[in-house]
């Protein structure tokens, strides 16, 4: 498997939308995966927050493409061999 590093980026424009209580943060992060279905999976189940358990994945606002750009990027940081990093150092296995 070819894992790249993908930077997940919310829309200004729809911080406010209510399908972001069900994340843990709301801000950019770089995820490491094979593509970028991939990286909005992990993205979504790693920054679930703990009073969306039972939802439906597709309900993560990581999975939509209106509300999170997605684009192959190179992270400021190197995270080893973590999945996932914030822009304010924030470091998921």
């Amino acid at each position: 498997m070819n894992n790249r590093f993908f930077r997940l980026e919310p829309s200004a424009d729809f911080m406010g939308h209510v399908i972001w209580e069900r994340s843990k943060i709301r801000e950019t992060c770089w995820v490491r995966a094979s593509s970028e279905q991939d990286a909005r999976l992990i993205a979504s189940i790693k920054l679930n927050s703990s009073g969306s358990a039972g939802k439906s994945a597709s309900e993560s606002p990581w999975l939509n493409g209106l509300l999170v750009q997605c684009n192959q990027d190179v992270p400021p940081l190197d995270f080893g061999n973590r999945s996932l990093m914030t822009v304010s150092g924030k470091i998921y296995l």
